[in-house]
C-alpha cells in the first residue's frame, strides 16, 4: 500500500523528500519503493559542465592534450580523463599528456596496438605512478593496480617520510612537543601536592617513616624472633625521612651504622663519598660494603657514574624502636582511613 502510494506522488512529480515527510517513512524505505521509476521532468538536474565537456571533447578530437583543454577550458586534468576516456585520444604529432613520460605514452599516442595492460605496465617502468597511468588509459587506479602490482614502485609513489630517518625526525617532533606539554603539567601538578602538603606533624612523620620501613625494613618473623632494625634502599629521600623520624624520637646516634650494598663493578669509595656527604655522616661511620656479583649478560640500567648503590641503615640496641615499628604499623592496618581528614582522634 505505501509503494503504491509513493510511486503515485512519484508520478504526479513530488520529490523523494516530500514522499518521505507524507508517508512518514525513511530514505531507504523510499528508495525501494521508486526503484525503477523514472525521475520527473521537473525534478531533473541539469548537469553543471555539459558545455565544458562536449568542449573538452572537441578540443581532444582536435588534437588538444590533456594538459591544454584543462588549461582553456579551466578545469582539473583528473575531469578530463573522466570526460575524454571513450574519445580516440588524437594529440597533435609529438604532444603528450602532460610532460614526456617515456616511450609507453608515445606508443600509445601513435597508436600501438598492445593491451591496455602491457601499456600500463610500459608507463609504470617509466616512473608515472599509478594515478598517471589511470588517467592516461581511462582506466580506474585499482584495475591499474592490479596489471602492474608487482612492478617496483617508483620514486614519485613513494610515501614522503618513508626512510628511517625521515621518519625518526617526524616522530621526535610530535613527541618533543608532546612531552614537553606533558613535562609542564607534571610540574605543575607536583607544586600543586607538594603545597598541600606543608610541614609535617611528629605523629605524620612517624606513620610516613613506619610505613617506608615496612615496605624496604628487615622484619621479624614468628619462626625468627629478631627484634632488630634494618633500613635499606637507594632514594635519597625515604633514607632522609626515616633518619629525620630517628631524630624526631631521640634514637642515638651513636647507635646507627651504615654500609653499602653495590655491584662490584661500581666504584664503591667514590659512593661511600656521595652517601656520606648526601646524608651528612661520616665515612668513619660506613662499614665494609656488601658486593652483589656483577653479571654481564644482565641488562641493568643503573651505571655509570650515577650509580652509587643502596644505603644501609643498621640500629644498634633497637629492641624498643623496632617493637614501636610493628605497634604503628599495627594500628595502620587496624584502623584504615574513614576519609575525614579533621579527625584528629587517632593518636598512634
Amino acid at each position: 500500500m505505501l509503494g503504491e502510494q509513493a510511486r503515485a506522488m512519484r508520478a504526479e512529480g513530488r520529490s523523494r523528500r516530500e514522499i518521505q515527510r507524507v508517508l512518514g517513512i525513511g530514505d531507504d524505505l523510499a528508495k525501494a519503493f521508486l526503484r525503477g521509476v523514472p525521475l520527473p521532468d521537473r525534478l531533473q538536474r541539469p548537469r553543471a559542465k555539459d558545455e565544458a565537456r562536449l568542449a573538452a571533447i572537441e578540443l581532444r578530437r582536435a588534437g588538444r592534450t590533456y594538459d591544454e583543454i584543462a588549461l582553456e577550458l579551466g578545469v582539473s586534468k583528473s575531469s578530463c580523463s573522466l570526460w575524454l576516456r571513450d574519445v580516440v585520444p588524437t594529440p597533435a604529432a609529438g604532444a603528450t599528456d602532460g610532460e614526456d613520460h617515456g616511450p609507453g605514452v608515445a606508443a600509445a599516442a601513435d597508436g600501438d596496438a598492445c593491451s591496455p595492460r602491457d601499456r600500463a605496465r610500459d608507463l609504470r617502468r617509466d616512473g608515472l605512478v599509478l594515478r598517471e597511468i589511470a588517467d592516461l588509459l581511462g582506466t580506474s587506479v585499482k584495475t591499474v593496480y592490479y596489471w602492474t602490482w608487482d612492478l617496483p614502485v617508483p620514486p614519485a609513489g613513494r610515501r614522503k617520510g618513508g626512510d628511517k630517518a625521515n621518519t625518526d625526525m617526524m616522530r621526535r617532533r610530535y613527541w618533543d612537543r608532546f612531552q614537553a606539554e606533558r613535562e609542564h603539567e607534571r610540574v605543575a601538578v607536583r607544586a600543586l601536592h607538594a603545597a598541600r602538603v606543608g610541614r609535617l606533624t611528629g605523629r605524620e612523620l612517624e606513620l610516613a617513616a613506619v610505613v617506608a620501613y615496612w615496605c624496604e625494613g628487615t622484619k621479624s618473623k614468628a619462626w625468627q624472633r629478631r627484634e632488630q632494625v634494618t633500613f635499606i634502599n637507594s632514594d635519597l629521600g625515604l633514607v632522609l625521612l626515616f633518619l629525620a623520624w630517628l631524630d624526631d624520637v631521640g634514637f642515638p646516634v651513636e647507635h646507627r651504622k651504615y654500609a653499602l650494598s653495590i655491584h662490584e663493578s661500581a666504584d664503591v669509595s667514590a659512593a661511600e663519598a656521595w652517601w656520606s656527604q648526601a646524608l651528612g655522616v661520616p665515612l668513619s661511620k660506613f662499614g665494609p660494603a656488601t658486593l652483589k656479583r656483577h653479571n654481564p649478560v644482565t641488562v641493568r640500567k643503573n651505571v655509570g657514574s650515577a650509580y652509587v648503590g643502596c644505603v644501609i641503615v643498621r640500629l644498634v640496641q633497637c629492641r624498643t624502636l623496632y617493637q614501636r615499628i610493628e605497634g604503628v604499623w599495627q594500628g595502620i592496618m587496624d584502623r584504615p582511613s574513614d576519609g575525614d581528614e579533621d579527625d584528629h582522634s587517632r593518636v598512634v
